[in-house]
């Protein structure tokens, strides 16, 4: 099981309220959904995440705790992410640029300005 996985579906079903809007949301039959959060349920031990009807879907008290982890832990691995990505966007390291000193000095300069305005302290 991908405890990821069934973490985001649990926190997704928490919004939608329902097995079959998951199941559209992503593509995928509501069987599918069902049998990833009661393995997440199992892997948990006895204790339900939801009470689950034919109608609705409720979270029980303790899945209710469980949903306000699950959103931090995911807000903690979106930030995770963003920060990565971030990083990666900039550039980093040094530059070495092989040209002849007149066309450093006359035409090059200005762009190397220009780059470290907008790159600063990036090294």
């Amino acid at each position: 099981m991908d405890k990821l996985r069934a973490i985001r579906l649990f926190v997704r079903l928490a919004d939608l309220g329902s097995f079959t809007r998951v199941a559209k949301q992503i593509n995928a039959f509501k069987s599918m959904v069902s049998k990833e959060i009661s393995r997440l349920e199992d892997e948990l031990g006895a204790a339900r995440l939801l009470h689950r009807s034919t109608r609705n879907v409720q979270l029980t008290h303790v899945g209710e705790g469980y949903l306000q982890r699950a959103r931090e832990i995911l807000a903690k691995l979106d930030d995770a992410d963003n920060f990565v990505e971030s990083i990666q966007q900039h550039p980093r390291g040094k530059l070495k640029i092989s040209a002849p000193m007149a066309l450093g000095i006359t035409h090059l300069s200005s762009f190397f300005a220009d780059f470290m305005q907008v790159y600063p302290a990036r090294h």
